[in-house]
């Protein structure tokens, strides 16, 4: 079963549960198929999320997934959208709470068991993002010297990030926020991370295909873990030796997941190939086009976005030149993975909070389909054309 965002439905979809309004009353039946009309429906229903079969699910396996859909936190009656774990629900709860982490640990044989949480999360104290980057932190700097455990923790933060990722509306806005850590790579990882789970999403993949992924794109710079801060990202002005060292992290990454029976080969292939570029101009082999696998090219699309939105100055994120920008590197890049993820972020934008030049906030309201400066409206209710008016620009994207 998956969770879908309302504006990202198709023609031909099937309902997975009844669409209720708020007495209770049937909207949509189950196994409804999902038409243009039904999308439109929505949107005057003003339903955000919808869960959809999958090939393969059955009546049985959506109810348990169902059962543990939504978690009513703290005092507001709101509901959080349950995650669901591939590993022992305790283990990840103790993970999240910054706890210590159980001395067990097992591969899970699937990515997709199912489980069930059993204790509250407060809406207002519990920062997600926050948790998961500090546990990469932590990570990172307990484990370069001992990579057995490295892997395994990553391994075992894969599947709950996955989820995290699956039911958090407006995820991308973590990743997309120009926010300083104590370790850039770690911070670098989970942007990369979170930004190529949603590209999934956008695809469709799988909740497998999902868990997989993650784990790629956590273990896509592990071969940097020992690098010192200034070739993590390397400048256009690094030296000869520091660009073969950090091209290197392939090299490396490699061989600290090489060996493991149960690793995943997209896994591998994903580490091996996120710097390869479409027009073969990448490294470390210079593979073109369909040789890329798919998995390491959303990564690799990924990756440059965290590299472009994030400066370490922690001002905002100017999302519109991203926008703008993605469509000249179609030649280094999937075009249709690309495209897609742009039209996610020209929806994303709609609504989306900016401070003025002048000191205002304002919403975008209208974005052009030629990507010229949006139609905004302010706080006081004046709509406003930036096209038209020359001398009110906007400052930041508060993401």
């Amino acid at each position: 079963m998956l969770r879908v965002q309302r504006q990202d439905l198709k023609e031909g979809m099937i309902l997975a549960e009844p669409i209720l309004d708020v007495n209770g009353k049937v909207l949509l039946a189950d196994k409804a198929e999902i038409s243009q009309k039904h999308i439109q429906l929505m949107q005057t229903w003003d339903i955000g999320f919808i869960c959809i079969r999958e090939p393969g699910d059955t009546d049985e396996s959506i109810a348990a997934e169902l059962k543990v859909d939504r978690i009513r936190i703290g005092d507001k009656s709101q509901f959080l959208e349950a995650l669901q774990l591939g590993i022992n629900t305790n283990q990840i709860l103790s993970i999240l709470q910054g706890k210590k982490k159980s001395e067990q640990f097992a591969l899970p044989a699937e990515y997709e068991k199912d489980s069930s949480l059993e204790t509250l999360f407060n809406e207002q104290t519990f920062d997600y993002y926050g948790r998961f980057l500090n546990i990469i932190e932590k990570t990172f700097h307990t484990s370069a010297r001992n990579k057995t455990s490295l892997i395994k923790d990553m391994v075992e933060l894969a599947q709950p990030l996955a989820n995290f990722i699956l039911c958090t509306e407006g995820v991308i806005g973590y990743a997309l926020r120009s926010i300083a850590a104590k370790n850039e790579l770690a911070r670098h990882t989970l942007a990369v991370t979170i930004i190529s789970g949603k590209i999934a999403l956008l695809l469709e993949y799988n909740k497998r295909d999902l868990g997989i992924l993650v784990l790629g794109a956590l273990l896509h710079d592990i071969g940097k873990i020992n690098f010192p801060p200034e070739i993590i990202s390397l400048s256009k002005n690094a030296s000869e030796s520091q660009r073969r060292l950090y091209e290197s992290h392939i090299s490396q990454g490699i061989s600290l997941v090489t060996g493991k029976a149960w690793m995943p080969k997209e896994v591998l292939l994903t580490i091996a190939q996120h710097h390869e570029r479409i027009n073969g101009n990448g490294f470390p082999i210079g593979f073109l086009g369909e040789k890329i696998h798919p998995f390491a090219r959303i990564v690799a699309l990924a990756d440059y976005v965290d590299h472009v939105m994030y400066t370490g100055s922690g001002e905002g994120c100017n999302l519109l030149d991203l926008i703008r920008q993605l469509p000249l590197m179609n030649q280094l890049f999937d075009i249709g993975i690309s495209t897609c993820f742009i039209n996610y972020l020209r929806d994303f934008l709609l609504s989306n909070v900016i401070q003025l030049e002048d000191g205002r906030q304002a919403q975008i309201v209208f974005m052009h389909q030629s990507l010229r400066e949006p139609i905004i409206k302010t706080s006081d209710g004046t709509i406003i054309d930036l096209n038209k008016v020359k001398n009110i620009s906007i400052k930041k994207y508060s993401l």
